[in-house]
């Protein structure tokens, strides 16, 4: 039976379509090793993020350094808080400085007129 040639067309057919099978296997290996390729190099690049926000946790702020910062928030409001009252009234310290201006004229004026007499 083996050299019947009916036998023979149909082992070669047989391994004909076992080929296609195995191209076809190999062109989905192809594919998945495109697609693990890909997805091993995202994990790399979340891996990455993963580094650095283990070091954000590392060096995150604490509830004390939130307190010294008001602390110093109100101190640093305690020291302009003059120089909020002149934003607020900017017609005052101009008027301010029209007065301090006019005395300094004044007092020039009264020194140079008093040297003349």
């Amino acid at each position: 039976m083996t050299t019947s040639q009916d036998y023979r067309l149909y082992l070669e057919g047989q391994f004909k379509s076992l080929n296609k099978s195995l191209d076809s296997l190999m062109g989905t290996v192809e594919d998945i090793k495109k697609q693990t390729t890909l997805t091993n190099s995202r994990v790399t690049h979340l891996e990455e993020f993963k580094v650095i926000g283990e070091e954000a946790i590392r060096t995150r702020v604490q509830p004390e350094d939130f307190k010294r910062v008001e602390r110093k928030l109100d101190c640093m409001e305690l020291e302009f808080r003059d120089v909020g009252f002149f934003a607020r009234h900017p017609k005052m310290f101009v008027g301010l400085i029209v007065v301090l201006v006019v005395l300094s004229l004044v007092g020039g004026l009264g020194n140079i007129i008093s040297k003349f007499i």
